[in-house]
């Protein structure tokens, strides 16, 4: 079955078809890999409790005379929490229709449910919720959701500017769990995703994040290997994602997330900015976690 498709900026928003229209990525800003072979920094990170300063893109580190961001080609970004600020709002829409089914969502509970993808709504069924009434108050929240997104601010400062500097040198693309239509009006009035090759939403694949699919299928997309590729997150079930997808992966912090478990990254960052600073200064010497 075709799956749906969407275009934004001239960029097609949709569900897994394996080519890449009018776009080759392989010759499109690829930074050469360094001779002999940057070695990976997979499972070495800040300890899970510490969040990262504000001048150093990594603490308790290690010297060393090269930078292993360079030798990616292509960088793939989560978008809630990494590009717009709207996962606090999702929260909020949920935890209040949730509550006319008798449950009180407290944010640890969510959090840790969030990195599992398991569902919320499974906690009104013992309180007697049926089928129906929890479809009818997801329903609600969806659309309450998108009422949030329409009025409230959720813009990440620089975002655009460093997806542009980056667009120079690298091939970009959004690997989202969010659903097509809430992704539509949060682009409505943006210019994100100009900066993007093409952008992966929810039915783009058949797992979702903790799952490797929605990776996978971005790789499959470019047809490049994991070796080529930095995952960019802010959640722990985003970060499981990539690891299984076999993906270096930088978590830039986030508030909402800051309590999870970040141990499994290869990178971890304060911003966004920060990383970029990382790929587009003038290479400073990048340290490995000891």
């Amino acid at each position: 079955m075709q799956q749906p498709q969407r275009t934004i900026e001239g960029v097609t928003i949709e569900g897994g078809a394996p080519s890449l229209r009018g776009v080759a990525p392989s010759l499109r800003g690829v930074v050469p890999s360094l001779q002999g072979g940057a070695p990976s920094l997979r499972g070495v990170a800040l300890d899970t409790n510490e969040m990262p300063s504000e001048n150093c893109c990594l603490t308790k580190l290690r010297q060393y005379s090269f930078n292993p961001l360079t030798r990616y080609t292509h960088i793939l970004f989560d978008h809630d929490g990494v590009l717009v600020d709207t996962e606090p709002l999702y929260y909020r829409a949920t935890k209040e229709c949730l509550a006319p089914l008798g449950v009180e969502l407290a944010l640890d509970h969510y959090l840790a449910l969030m990195v599992d993808g398991a569902s919320p709504w499974e906690m009104a069924r013992p309180l007697g919720a049926s089928d129906a009434d929890i479809e009818h108050w997801r329903a609600k929240r969806n659309l309450l959701y998108q009422e949030l997104l329409a009025s409230e601010p959720i813009e990440i400062d620089g975002v655009e500017e460093i997806l542009a500097k980056l667009r120079e040198r690298y091939c970009i693309a959004i690997v989202t769990t969010a659903k097509p239509e809430d992704f539509a009006l949060i682009h409505r009035h943006r210019n994100i995703v100009r900066h993007t090759d093409f952008v992966l939403t929810r039915e783009a694949y058949q797992r979702s994040k903790p799952h490797p699919d929605p990776y996978l299928a971005a790789m499959a997309r470019y047809g490049i290997g994991p070796s080529k590729a930095l995952a960019v997150e802010d959640s722990q079930r985003g970060l499981r994602a990539a690891v299984a997808a076999g993906l270096d992966c930088a978590v830039v912090h986030h508030p909402f997330t800051a309590s999870q478990d970040f141990s499994l990254a290869t990178y971890r960052v304060a911003s966004l900015a920060e990383l970029a600073s990382e790929i587009l200064g003038n290479y400073p010497n990048l340290s490995m976690v000891e």
